[in-house]
Order: structure tokens, then C-alpha cells, then sequence
């Protein structure tokens, strides 16, 4: 079911902030932007001297966004649970290749 998800912004070791404001406020964006033939820039604005995308590969590098089906967003509160469950899970995998039979021992 296409659009039936959530997302959070989850921030890697070189992100600042692991706040998903930024996320939900795209989200809000998106609804109130979603047709865009009804909205106009206003002449106040000059972007004429603006470079598109300046920024774009500075924020990628800090930021790895994950879209959750709404079934498993729904068994989560927040995006720290998310991370605490994600570290949880990353622990028992480790653990287990640890005690894994090593084949070429």
C-alpha cells in the first residue's frame, strides 16, 4: 500500500541533533505543499543569486533517513525507541557471530 508509512530522521555519528522535528515538519510540508500549481513565490524573494543544492551533500553525509511500514511504526513511540531497539538487536547479532563455529579454525 503506497504512502501507508512513517519516518524518522536517525542521525549517524556525524549528525548533530537526533531530533525527528525535522522529519514531521516535512511531513507537514509535504500535505500543505502537495499541489503545487496552487501556490506562487512571492516577488519579495530573490533567489536569483542562489546555488541549488549547496548544501545537499553536507546533510546527507549526516543524516541516513528509514521509512517504516505503519505496522512497525505503530510499535514504536518515538525514534529513540526505534534506536534503542535497532542497538538491542545489533548486540544479539554480534553476540551470535561471536559464538558463531568459526569453519576455517
Amino acid at each position: 500500500m503506497l504512502g501507508d508509512f512513517w519516518s524518522w530522521r536517525i542521525p549517524n555519528a556525524a549528525s548533530e541533533s537526533g531530533s525527528s522535528a525535522r522529519a514531521q515538519q516535512h511531513e507537514a510540508n509535504e500535505e500543505i505543499m502537495s499541489d503545487e500549481a496552487d501556490w506562487e513565490i512571492a516577488d519579495e524573494y530573490d533567489f536569483s543569486g542562489g546555488v541549488r543544492g549547496k548544501y545537499a551533500a553536507r546533510y546527507a553525509q549526516g543524516t541516513n533517513i528509514v521509512r517504516l511500514d505503519a505496522d512497525v511504526a505503530a510499535m514504536f513511540p518515538d525514534s529513540a525507541a526505534v534506536n534503542e531497539a535497532l542497538r538491542g538487536l545489533g548486540q544479539i547479532i554480534r553476540r551470535q557471530a561471536e559464538l558463531a563455529p568459526n569453519p576455517s579454525r
